[in-house]
């Protein structure tokens, strides 16, 4: 089934495969291939099968076949994947808060960033990834002040040993994320008005950095942090 769900990946969108396709996504006894399956499915861009969709979101057993569905119904729909998305997100599952976060995320409006605050500790392995890179994609959306705000509270993730190795490195990538982007914004000739405030915060994201490069005891992410 591993090997089913990593062709399904590479298929090609064609008409004469998308009966099979929803078929696996509502049948298939395996998550995986149900979840592939979805994908291929939200690449049709098709708003016949949102319920499809649907009912991975309300009926499937697997929150990552769950997950996949809401970020297919969000594909299809954007109104609806944001309502859905309102609606799960207090659940208690990495995958569906990384799903909700990715459609926050897309809407670059700053009213979602208490959601990221609230439930980055809830969210482990590699969806703390995505989770924190969507709060950061979405931070830097929003004004100077708040961009600095949110880099310290990531900051505060990224020296507290007792976090997990994972929300530590994604919450250190995120504000190496931000770096990247001010210094973009400090070296770009139609933002002259806003260049030396841009550096002094700029050069405030760098010195977190090399702070929390001083604190990390883990040898793993010290590795990384110097390479």
């Amino acid at each position: 089934y591993a090997v089913r769900g990593l062709a399904l990946q590479n298929l090609d969108i064609e008409d004469s495969i998308i009966a099979t396709l929803e078929s696996l996504a509502n049948n298939d006894p395996h998550s995986q291939v149900r979840g592939a399956a979805l994908a291929k499915l939200a690449e049709t861009s098709d708003t016949k099968y949102l319920a499809v969709a649907e009912n991975a979101i309300k009926n499937d057993k697997s929150y990552e076949v769950a997950a996949a569905g809401l970020a297919m119904l969000n594909n299809l729909d954007k109104a609806k994947g944001l309502a859905y998305a309102a609606d799960l997100e207090n659940e208690d599952n990495s995958a569906i808060l990384a799903a909700v976060g990715d459609i926050y995320m897309e809407s670059m409006d700053a009213q979602y960033l208490p959601f990221f605050e609230k439930n980055w500790e809830r969210v482990e392995g590699f969806s703390a990834m995505s989770f924190i890179e969507s709060y950061s994609r979405l931070v830097v959306a929003q004004d100077m002040p708040v961009i600095m705000n949110s880099a310290q509270k990531l900051k505060n993730i990224a020296i507290n040993m007792s976090q997990s190795p994972w929300r530590r490195f994604a919450a250190t990538k995120a504000i190496n994320d931000l770096h990247g982007t001010l210094y973009q914004y400090a070296n770009d000739k139609t933002q002259v008005d806003r260049v030396e405030e841009v550096k002094a915060n700029d050069d405030k994201l760098i010195q977190m950095i090399e702070q929390i490069k001083a604190i990390e005891i883990n040898g793993q992410l010290k590795g990384f942090y110097t390479n």
